[in-house]
């Protein structure tokens, strides 16, 4: 009888020890897609802030601002 209480609470040592593992492996895949949405947030956010800065670029390629354009025309 006391090898049976023994050898069950072995069992419910491992039983125990395994679902800790399953918790921890659950935790390292939670922050592994955390920081992989939080790499596409930054990606798609350098993504915008460079299209701002060249269509910012182009347009003062093109010739700016409408009121340096004037500026420009009238000392021509």
């Amino acid at each position: 009888r006391r090898e049976d209480h023994e050898r069950k609470l072995r069992q419910l040592a491992a039983k125990r020890k395994a679902i800790e593992a399953q918790i921890a492996a659950l935790n390292a895949e939670g922050e592994a897609e955390a920081a992989e949405v939080k790499f596409v947030i930054a990606q798609e956010s350098l993504q915008a802030t460079t299209t701002q800065i060249n269509s910012a670029a182009m347009a003062q390629l093109r010739g700016g601002s409408k009121a340096s354009n004037r500026r420009t025309k009238g000392k021509r």
